[in-house]
């Protein structure tokens, strides 16, 4: 199995932030942030892990139907409540 490791991030553009600092008007960080919040607090990144464990990467169409489950899990969950909103800031 070959174990991909993150060099760069996708911005959502589709172009590669390679750590510039120069984000126009948004703010990667905090998008981050969230969507890391948003797994850790919904408990979806075990089973996220499970689905990618044994895949590999080289077998395209295992790839896509993994991708598929993965992203359906996603969209799937609801938002966890948080009482905490200090975090957000008016855009």
């Amino acid at each position: 199995m070959v174990q991909a490791t993150h060099t760069a991030s996708a911005t959502p553009h589709g172009s590669t932030d390679h750590g510039s600092t120069d984000h126009g008007s948004t703010d990667h960080g905090s998008t981050d942030h969230a969507y890391r919040d948003f797994i850790r607090e919904a408990g979806l990144e075990a089973q996220m892990r499970s689905h990618f464990e044994s895949l590999n990467i080289e077998d395209l169409e295992a790839l896509r139907q993994c991708s598929r489950r993965v992203r359906d899990l996603i969209l799937e969950t609801p938002f966890p409540c948080r009482a905490d909103h200090s975090g957000l800031r008016p855009g």
